[in-house]
């Protein structure tokens, strides 16, 4: 074929000579047109209309520009190698025994729907869309997805990629096994996972109602920058650090080895949200700032495992909580606001925990040398209460409210018993009692060994008494 002449097939063949030339083949009807081999076809361009198609029946070099807003189909076994800047048609078809090389580096703007495998060792940017059907992407020199490309589906997807785009799990399990950066959007649709297993650093938004996984063997980690939205889980045996705001809706679930807060975890209303038990949840306020777990109106929090309050700041916990594993708090500040269950261990390592209103449980509490709680609303009688080392601070604001049993009483601890005046006191089978005049303000119960020393019980200086041993 010449420059400017045109060959037009329609309506279906197999063509099994060779077409070549510096011309233009034109494909259009309804009907297949099958081309016997990839080096059967040399033309300078095809074309192929919309509701067309082409299919290349053996593999091999394909030298053709391919454009048109029908379908080039390559299912045959073995590898066919284009450049991506030849890579025009509107849609593609990759079998499962297939791979598609792209010879150099480009941008690959067309919709491909990957059975097998896309292959290239130069940069790669995706503006189109690759949907994959089990396939790999293996973008040995690092895959970049535009603004307006897509890479969804189940599959693989190796070396790094960089995503402004939208990556979207769907049908399956879609394995980034790559680094991620960027500020696009991962999108994990229900029933469907989203593996990172390379980690990264990534500024984008969350989407859908699936899971977003760390490989399970690996020390994966995530730093999420970009806050979200997002009602699907996290789970995996890798780290993530969340940097901005979040909120996670229904069905939202923590499983991996790490979920650390720096910024604000919000749940959307009616929202159960489980840490797994072999998971670490962390908030990290900063000096003179504050970190949120805040939930709308019939959120709650159940924390199977490690519950881990740290940081210079205040870690402000206002959703209801259910401590079912280990609470630590090494925070400055750490307060519960809304409503807090324990039937685990909350210990106060060091700073000050504020629990605002009636605690409910069969837990065990416990104070460090540096620690102080501070119980705003009290605590039913199914908990303990044990003082670790001498130098730990209980103060009740409504002590008659206490209902817990104290263990490890020392001297150089320390019960204030706020609000109320002490005319007297007996010390009776375990049990402090305080008066005023003939009405009990408190009763304290001390469990297990008998308490060595004798109780000192002083002004608080703020219209309370202190409770001590000597």
């Amino acid at each position: 074929m010449i420059a400017g002449a045109t060959l037009a097939i329609s309506n279906g063949a197999t063509l099994a000579g060779t077409i070549s030339g510096a011309g233009t083949i034109a494909i259009g009807g309804t009907a297949v047109v099958s081309v016997a081999a990839a080096a059967n076809l040399s033309a300078a361009t095809v074309v192929v209309f919309s509701g067309s198609a082409l299919a290349v029946l053996a593999p091999g070099g394909l030298t053709s520009r391919f454009t048109g807003n029908g379908a080039l189909l390559l299912s045959a076994a073995g590898t066919f190698s284009i450049s991506p800047d030849l890579f025009g048609v509107a849609l593609s078809t990759v079998g499962s025994a297939t791979t598609l090389r792209l010879t150099t580096a480009g941008t690959l703007a067309s919709h491909v729907s990957l059975g097998g495998v896309l292959l290239s060792a130069a940069p790669l940017t995706i503006t189109g869309s690759v949907n994959g059907l089990g396939g790999t992407v293996s973008a040995q020199a690092g895959l970049t997805i535009g603004s307006t490309g897509t890479v969804s589906g189940y599959g693989t997807v190796t070396g790094a990629v960089l995503d402004n785009g939208v990556i979207q799990a769907s049908g399956g399990t879609l394995t980034l096994a790559g680094a991620l950066t960027g500020n696009g959007v991962l999108q994990a649709d229900a029933k469907a996972t989203l593996v990172l297993g390379g980690g990264g650093v990534f500024a984008g938004a969350l989407r859908g109602a699936g899971t977003i996984s760390l490989f399970a063997g690996t020390n994966a980690t995530v730093l999420l920058n970009g806050g979200a939205t997002y009602n699907g889980s996290f789970a995996g045996a890798g780290t993530i650090t969340v940097a901005a705001p979040i909120t996670l809706g229904a069905g939202a679930a923590i499983s991996v080895a790490q979920f650390t807060d720096n910024a604000n975890l919000t749940l959307a209303g009616k929202t159960t949200l489980t840490v797994g038990p072999a998971t670490q949840l962390a908030f990290n306020a900063s000096a003179a700032s504050t970190t949120t777990l805040a939930g709308g109106l019939g959120a709650h929090v159940t924390s199977k495992g490690s519950f881990l309050a740290a940081g210079a700041g205040t870690d402000a916990i206002t959703v209801a909580l259910t401590n079912a594993g280990t609470l630590l708090s090494t925070a400055a500040t750490l307060s519960f606001l809304g409503p807090l269950t324990n039937t685990g261990l909350l210990d106060v390592a060091t700073g000050l925990t504020t629990i605002a209103k009636l605690m409910s449980g069969t837990g065990t509490l416990a104070i460090g040398k540096a620690g102080t709680l501070a119980l705003l609303g009290g605590v039913g009688p199914g908990q303990s209460l044990s003082f670790l080392a001498a130098g730990g601070t209980l103060d009740l604001a409504a002590p008659r409210s206490f209902g817990a049993s104290i263990l490890g009483f020392a001297p150089g601890d320390t019960i204030d018993l706020q609000n109320i005046t002490e005319t007297s006191w007996t010390f009776a089978k375990n049990v402090l009692t305080v008066f005023n005049g003939k009405t009990v303000d408190a009763s304290l119960h001390f469990g297990g060994a008998s308490v060595t020393g004798s109780f000192v019980l002083s002004s608080d200086l703020h219209g309370g008494v202190v409770v001590g041993l000597v």
